[in-house]
């Protein structure tokens, strides 16, 4: 059985750019996330304590920018905020102001996640099942 990080997939237009892939190649998720932070330790894109990552333009045409970064994080969790558990909106609170602001390598994963395409297959089965 193929773990996920390991599974073959395929990926948006511009990650597979990014990572000079031919087209219709499929990559893993685990060999994704290895290039692209030794891209960013080969082109010194980390702060000296290594907690943020500073996209260059190339880097940024696949995490996104700034802007589009916060608001996924805000949209990821900015809904906990209203919550009557107090340990979730903490969380939020924690998501939205101190990991929203930058890019580090603990929400790098969050912003990759939507350069991994679903394959048309998984797709079908998914649609079947929803129709149950």
């Amino acid at each position: 059985m193929t773990v996920s990080w390991e599974q073959q997939c395929r990926v948006s237009e511009n990650l597979r750019l990014f990572l000079g892939l031919a087209p219709g190649e499929k990559i893993a998720r685990l060999d994704v996330e290895q290039k692209i932070i030794k891209y960013i330790k080969d082109h010194n894109l980390e702060s000296e304590d290594r907690q943020l990552i500073f996209p260059d333009d190339r880097l940024e045409k696949v995490v996104g920018t700034s802007q589009e970064r916060k608001k996924l994080i805000e949209e990821k969790y900015g809904k906990l905020r209203s919550s009557c558990r107090e340990v979730d909106r903490w969380k939020a609170e924690l998501m939205t102001n101190v990991y929203g602001r930058d890019l580090t390598y603990f929400n790098l994963q969050l912003h990759l996640n939507k350069c991994f395409l679903k394959d048309e297959e998984d797709t079908e089965k998914s649609n079947i099942r929803q129709e149950y």
